[in-house]
């Protein structure tokens, strides 16, 4: 049995059967490793779950669908990246931040952005005198 510090994880050992069980049944998989291992809750306070307020601020934002994978975020980046490049926007090119808003087992309709924080002025108005702002759901 695996347990990820404090962290909700999965184990999956690929082989052709495979059976699915809670893994605070410590009979359950004893007789095999071919089973899939789940833990609900954490049942301790040694949570690795960290808030860190920062500060406000502006950013250029890139949207896209899909899975959010390393490829596909470096890809989306660079794109938003040579878009701001030809619009003559300051940002700052030494980081981006790469944002998903959906579960792992949401297949379809998936919401991710790329944000690059902006330097000085933007170099266009703001959503928010442009539209009614609301929280994404």
């Amino acid at each position: 049995m695996i347990y990820l510090s404090g962290f909700v994880g999965f184990l999956l050992v690929l082989t052709a059967e495979a059976r699915v069980g809670n893994s605070s049944e410590l009979n359950f998989c004893t007789e095999t490793e071919e089973c899939l291992l789940f833990d609900l809750i954490c049942r301790t306070d040694d949570y690795e779950v960290f808030i860190n307020n920062i500060a406000d601020m502006q950013v250029y934002v890139r949207s896209y669908g899909g899975w959010m994978m390393s490829w596909t975020d470096k890809n989306q980046a660079e794109t938003l990246s040579s878009a701001l490049k030809s619009a003559g926007a300051e940002f700052d090119r030494s980081f981006h931040y790469g944002v998903g808003y959906n579960s792992p087992m949401m297949v379809f309709n998936r919401h991710n952005e790329v944000w690059y924080v902006v330097q000085d002025d933007p170099v266009c108005g703001s959503s928010s005198e442009e539209m009614e702002l609301s929280p994404i759901s």
